[in-house]
């Protein structure tokens, strides 16, 4: 079986289309069971000059953004800040982690200043335990390809 992301990870989409605004988004909460790292991508769309945009890593012993109260991942955060009003548009902020110390990890985009529109957040979960790894249902079509 050849090396892919497809056979290896999977693909969440964690925060959908949220239009332009200044407040905190949370994601879902991924299960990391069976996986050594994710990755988020949060894609943006519009921003406004000035606007500061974070992505901050968070864990968590249980399947919950708030009860018990989740730790902050050290050096787990992210940040753009688009100083014209173009920079952050249609553009990304990426934030790895690998081998989170809970079970259960989640992000927080926090959108500071100025308006950003955000397109999605996307979690990639990857170094599979167990291969291969079935898509989740919300993957409408995938296809790996060898080019020879």
């Amino acid at each position: 079986m050849s090396k892919s992301l497809l056979f290896d990870g999977l693909v969440t989409v964690v925060v959908p289309y949220t239009a332009a605004g200044t407040t905190t988004l949370t994601s879902s909460v991924l299960d990391m069971s069976g996986f050594d790292s994710v990755q988020f991508i949060c894609v943006t769309g519009n921003s406004t000059s000035g606007n500061v945009l974070t992505l901050t890593g968070k864990m968590n012993t249980a399947n919950s953004t708030s009860s018990p109260t989740p730790t902050a991942i050290t050096g787990g955060t992210a940040s753009s800040t688009d100083p014209d009003g173009t920079t952050n548009d249609n553009a990304s902020v990426v934030l790895d982690i690998h081998k989170p110390t809970q079970r259960y990890v989640f992000c927080t985009v926090t959108r500071a200043t100025q308006n950003v529109e955000i397109g999605c957040v996307v979690a990639i979960q990857y170094n599979s335990k167990k291969r291969p790894v079935t898509q989740p249902a919300n993957v409408l079509a995938s296809t790996m390809v060898v080019s020879q």
